[in-house]
């Protein structure tokens, strides 16, 4: 049960000039200032899945940037065992003219395994999880962060863990001035939000909320225009210089904001 009556109002996102989409239209892509892209010396991925487009495009952006992707879910076999039934899908979308999901599957068919191997040949994948609970095949925040903190300059955070995240986030603000930005989706709202509330108050001492967004994917909360699932873009203070006024925009912000789930229209977001 929640403590609090869930409400946006204390989380206007701040005025930044330089919001870009990072990474693919629906579900994968954030939208974030280019400015904490291109400050970032790593890139800390927690949750993969199948989908590397934000880490692509951050390096487009930011080449020198070193990639560490943490997901104990996924795998080469993994990825070619889901092309194999997206193959056996096809045939089914044919016989049903479903040219889009035709076209779709035989993109993911032709492309996902190559990908996969080309991308993590280059950049570091580590199959663990990301828990506080020591043990085999987990890993714990702090010490991921502390294996990136060779790298010389900050890091960009993306946490999309379904969930663990509320478990994994306390403390971090002593390791605040490592990261430039967060982008991180939240997850069950309408069961956790004073645990999203808690979370975005410690953060909020050493980060600006730059973007908030939706995932239609999920409904709302009950009683209210908040969605389920919400994803943050967190900026941190160094890099808001100039940033001080709260935007009076409309979200999803169009031409940026891309509704997770294509076939059903995106959340508004209410900041009353």
């Amino acid at each position: 049960m929640n403590d609090l009556q869930p409400s946006l109002k204390a989380y206007r996102p701040v005025l930044f000039d330089d919001l870009i989409r990072v990474g693919k239209a629906y579900d994968g892509g954030y939208v974030m200032p280019r400015r904490a892209v291109l400050a970032s010396r790593s890139v800390l991925s927690l949750g993969v899945n199948d989908d590397w487009s934000f880490e692509e495009a951050v390096l487009e952006l930011n080449p020198g940037a070193k990639i560490i992707c943490v997901d104990g879910t996924v795998s080469f076999s993994k990825i070619l065992k889901r092309t194999l039934e997206k193959t056996g899908n096809m045939l089914g979308y044919l016989l049903l003219f479903k040219w889009a999901e035709v076209r779709r599957t035989a993109h993911y068919v032709a492309t996902k395994a190559i990908s996969f191997r080309r991308f993590f040949k280059q950049n570091e994948l580590l199959r663990l999880m990301v828990s506080n609970t020591p043990g085999p095949g987990n890993i714990s925040l702090m010490a991921l962060l502390e294996r990136v903190a060779s790298v010389d300059g900050p890091c960009l955070l993306k946490c999309d863990i379904e969930g663990a995240e509320y478990d994994v986030f306390p403390g971090i603000s002593a390791h605040a001035d490592r990261i430039s930005a967060i982008v991180m989706e939240f997850h069950r709202l309408d069961v956790n939000w004073q645990k999203f509330s808690d979370c975005l108050t410690e953060l909020s001492q050493s980060f600006v909320i730059a973007h908030l967004h939706g995932n239609n994917a999920t409904g709302l909360i009950a009683g209210t225009k908040i969605p389920v699932t919400l994803e943050v873009t967190l900026i941190h203070r160094s890099l808001a210089a100039g940033a001080s006024d709260f935007s009076d925009s409309h979200y999803p912000l169009a031409g940026l904001d891309m509704p997770c789930t294509p076939k059903r229209p995106d959340h508004p977001l209410s900041f009353d």
